[in-house]
């Protein structure tokens, strides 16, 4: 089943709790924002393209941006099983690389699936991802033109 998948990194989009009588208040992080930069984009989408592989799952678009990841890919898991191992194996990379140091958090709480029922939604996440997030960074397709995607729900094994 194809699915629509985006994440953030940690502490670069403002989350907020209730406090007594004055509504919403943005908290604090505990460790500093975490952007991706060209060589941090460049180390997580290898890891998505090796993650992609290794579980056999098909990838169709992926666009590792500065703030968040978008991908779009056809697996017949659960999302949370998909965020998991995604995020899991990003942050291992970025350690390894020593991109990311000690116990800096990588990931924000904030994650979004959808799953996408139709050709139709395929290809519009496909363009959404691919050509609809601003100067284009980090990306992947298996066509590898972006405005092209991939025949099919299945897309192509990476």
């Amino acid at each position: 089943m194809p699915w629509l998948l985006t994440w953030r990194t940690y502490a670069t989009y403002p989350t907020f709790s209730r406090r007594e009588g004055d509504g919403r208040s943005a908290v604090s992080p505990s460790h500093e924002p975490l952007t991706l930069d060209a060589e941090r984009r460049e180390a997580a989408l290898h890891s998505i393209l090796a993650t992609c592989r290794a579980k056999g799952w098909h990838l169709l678009a992926a666009h590792v941006r500065t703030t968040h990841i978008h991908i779009v890919l056809d697996a017949q898991d659960p999302a949370s099983f998909l965020f998991a191992n995604l995020k899991a194996r990003i942050t291992r990379a970025l350690r390894a690389a020593n991109l990311v140091h000690g116990a800096q958090p990588v990931w924000a709480d904030y994650r979004n699936a959808r799953w996408l029922t139709s050709e139709e939604a395929v290809v519009r996440a496909i363009r959404y991802v691919l050509d609809c997030q601003g100067t284009p960074m980090e990306r992947y397709s298996p066509c590898g033109s972006a405005g092209d995607p991939a025949p099919g729900l299945g897309g192509l094994p990476v």
